[in-house]
């Protein structure tokens, strides 16, 4: 599986020539995640809260959100990418972020892992802001509750930060998501000494055609 060198949108904007014409890329960081655990989650945070995270672990802390909007005359503005950057360090390797229960090998070419949107709304969180989430809905209506402030907000802004646990800090940090609803990969950036760098949601914006731009 060929993974686009997606590192490179975040140094400046840029400028493609692409088959549905000119194409403007800009980053832009929204905040920062809190990792209590170090746990990293990438889900629909309405319709899938109760996401597993990746079995890579992370270190806790607090990093960098940054998403890259694309910009056509055709297609409007877009969310192409969210990168969650944990080192300032250019990776030199892509993997696809999996789940304990996620094989690889079990993939054939041109498939790949990713989380189901539904609400048009993609996030990063650790999973125990998932556990707060997951308490809530077990609770009573909170599901509708969170659900109708996170449209709210989003509905103003292309993303937004909900912090929903004050003693941790921990938070979802929620965006749109590209082309809306479908079926999004996640992949880990590694530097040469195979430490994590990055993780990317790719949001298919570009498809195939990323894999030329970012070479």
């Amino acid at each position: 599986m060929k993974v686009p060198n997606y590192f490179r949108f975040l140094k400046r904007v840029r400028k493609f020539n692409t088959s549905a014409g000119e194409l403007t890329l800009t980053p832009k960081t929204i905040g920062k995640l809190v990792l209590p655990t170090g746990k990293l989650v990438a889900c629909d945070p309405i319709c899938g809260p109760e996401s597993p995270g990746f079995t890579a672990d992370l270190r806790p802390g607090s990093y960098p959100v940054i998403l890259c909007f694309a910009d056509s005359p055709a297609g409007g503005r877009r969310v192409a990418y969210a990168m969650l950057r944990l080192q300032n360090i250019n990776p030199v390797r892509w993997e696809l972020a999996t789940s304990s229960y996620e094989d690889v090998s079990t993939l054939k070419e041109g498939q790949y892992f990713g989380y189901l949107v539904d609400s048009g709304i993609g996030c990063f969180m650790d999973e125990a802001a998932g556990d707060v989430l997951i308490e809530g809905i077990e609770l009573g209506n909170f599901q509708e509750y969170f659900a109708a402030l996170l449209i709210e907000a989003m509905s103003k802004s292309e993303w937004v930060n909900f912090i929903v646990d004050e003693s941790t800090g921990a938070n979802v940090m929620a965006f749109s998501s590209g082309l809306g609803d479908g079926i999004y990969g996640t992949y880990f950036g590694y530097d040469e000494d195979d430490d994590l760098v990055c993780a990317v949601t790719d949001f298919n914006v570009l498809g195939k055609e990323a894999e030329t731009l970012f070479d």
